[in-house]
């Protein structure tokens, strides 16, 4: 098959153009893997991309290149081993050319991708590495999306801890999160002084989403109005829809729910507007658990019903499971036998071997902690009292399922995802090993970054971090290519490595990563 599309090439107009060098025709070959790399078809662009380095090329510059794409495009499709394998190439090539630009991003790629495989020890390394290359280049741009990088690695290593049961691991999960909060404000301070709009929206939703996991709704608040009036600003509606989600979610937290009621309800007149149906289903289940929470269960039910429409016709069976328990629990406290018992059975035929919680629908820790405090009169950062909210721990009782909680939603914007494409899930569920005998062998930090410093002068620098040996080892390289933001990652200069190549084949490619496909749906870009 790919010797196939390599033939229908060649047979088009630019494959015939005569190649008078092997480099000329390698590049021919990456740009085609480019162009699809673009328009989204990413298998396609890593048959063109290997078939270029079949070709063969010894140029480095162009190799760095071909390696760093095809590692952003088997990122897309969640292959993260290989990704791995080409971004370690990718390194090992900017060490060669001792190119410290091109080590910063493919460091950032690494950590990126460590990140998603949920290497965080890894992921943390490669983010340290590539903010101290930052501050050696005096690189402002590039210094912002390596600490917003860590602080989306503090973030999610937070959360994750978040949820564990035992109070000292949570503990050290709100640890993490202040970390997270520390870099994401170097990060914004950042991208204010240098007038980068996305930037900063990005950085202010995750603050939001960060106050949120640690129970500080009030702090959260403030950042999410910020996040929505730069989406107001900016005209963009994903990012207004999910900023008024996020709004939501904080209100309800501290009971406010004629608050969050507003907020839902643009949410949702947001998600209407730019067609995401999805989102629409998150806004009507959003709206339900909040009059349920008022006891309002004859409104609660009409979202849900609504809520549960959407989910069917998305074929979403954890939603459409969530839908039926919102419902079974609303018309049981409205006193309706039938239909409690209607919903109850198609609970017991979805999970027949599962006791009455729904299985991956759990009450976020953190904010579940908030608000078990705040039901005896504690107070939020600000001094406010808590109220009980959508976030409460509701006692179990017989034959009634305990309230779910809202969950922060995710800003593909604002939790800067690197990649736009979606992740395999067999890939999501790896642990992300494949490279640490490889970085292990690696000289050490001499001194790591630690959030307090970050916020200190950039000036200062931390001891350069040793680049990674060119032959490490014969382990499998490391992740994901992508300099910047990930699921924060921060986005790439908008140069298109292989147009600048094709108009100077061997000027100094201080921008080799070319952006990351942009979608409907927003994304960061790529490193």
């Amino acid at each position: 098959r790919k010797r196939k599309r390599e033939r229908e090439y060649q047979q088009t107009d630019k494959g015939k153009q005569p190649a008078a060098t092997m480099e000329a025709t390698c590049m021919q070959l990456s740009i085609e893997g480019e162009r699809l790399l673009r328009a989204h078809d990413y298998e396609g662009a890593i048959e063109f991309f290997e078939a270029g380095l079949r070709v063969g090329t010894d140029d480095h510059e162009v190799l760095s290149a071909v390696f760093n794409q095809l590692g952003n495009a088997c990122f897309y499709v969640g292959k993260f081993d290989k990704a791995l394998e080409y971004h370690k190439k990718d390194l090992e090539i900017a060490e060669k050319m001792n190119d410290k630009q091109g080590m910063a991003k493919a460091f950032g790629n690494l950590g990126n991708t460590f990140k998603s495989l949920k290497n965080y020890t890894n992921a943390i390394r490669c983010c340290e590495a590539h903010l101290e290359l930052t501050r050696d280049l005096k690189d402002r741009l590039g210094e912002g999306r390596a600490c917003y990088n860590l602080g989306n690695v503090y973030h999610a290593l937070g959360k994750e801890k978040l949820g564990k049961r035992e109070p000292a691991v949570q503990a050290e999960g709100k640890a993490q999160i202040l970390s997270a909060i520390e870099y994401y404000k170097t990060s914004l301070d950042i991208t204010a002084e240098m007038k980068d709009v996305a930037g900063e929206g990005r950085a202010v939703g995750n603050l939001g989403n960060a106050y949120t996991a640690i129970g500080e709704f009030s702090e959260a608040i403030k950042y999410h109005e910020r996040r929505l009036k730069i989406a107001n600003d900016s005209s963009d509606l994903p990012a207004k829809a999910r900023a008024c989600g996020n709004l939501g979610n904080a209100y309800s937290a501290l009971g406010e729910f004629s608050e969050a009621t507003r907020f839902y309800q643009q949410s949702l007149a947001v998600a209407k507007e730019s067609g995401n149906v999805a989102g629409q289903g998150q806004a009507y289940y959003c709206l339900g658990t909040t009059y349920s929470m008022q006891k309002n269960h004859v409104k609660a039910v009409e979202y849900h019903e609504q809520h549960l429409e959407i989910a069917t016709k998305l074929n979403d069976k954890q939603g459409q499971l969530r839908a039926w328990y919102n419902l079974r629990n609303a018309y049981h406290a409205m006193g309706d036998t039938p239909k409690t018992v209607h919903y109850h059975k198609l609970i017991q035929q979805a999970q027949p071997n599962q006791s009455q919680r729904p299985a991956n629908i759990q009450v976020q820790q953190a904010a579940q902690n908030a608000a078990i405090s705040s039901s005896s009169g504690s107070l939020d950062a600000a001094g406010k009292k808590k109220k009980k909210g959508v976030f409460k721990k509701v006692p179990k009782k017989a034959g009634v399922v305990e309230a779910f909680s809202v969950s922060d939603s995710e800003d593909d914007d604002d939790v800067v995802r690197v990649r736009n494409g979606t992740a395999a899930p067999e890939a999501e569920k790896k642990k992300g090993n494949l490279a640490t005998d490889w970085l292990n062998e690696k000289p050490k930090n001499s001194a790591t970054s630690s959030p307090a410093s970050v916020r200190r002068s950039t000036d200062d620098g931390l001891s350069r971090t040793s680049s990674v040996s060119t032959h490490a080892s014969s382990q499998p390289p490391p992740p994901r290519s992508r300099a910047v933001e990930e699921e924060g990652e921060s986005t790439l200069p908008n140069m298109d490595f292989f147009e600048m190549l094709a108009n100077a084949q061997h000027s100094r490619l201080d921008d080799q990563r070319s952006p990351m496909p942009q979608t409907s749906g927003g994304g960061g870009g790529g490193g």
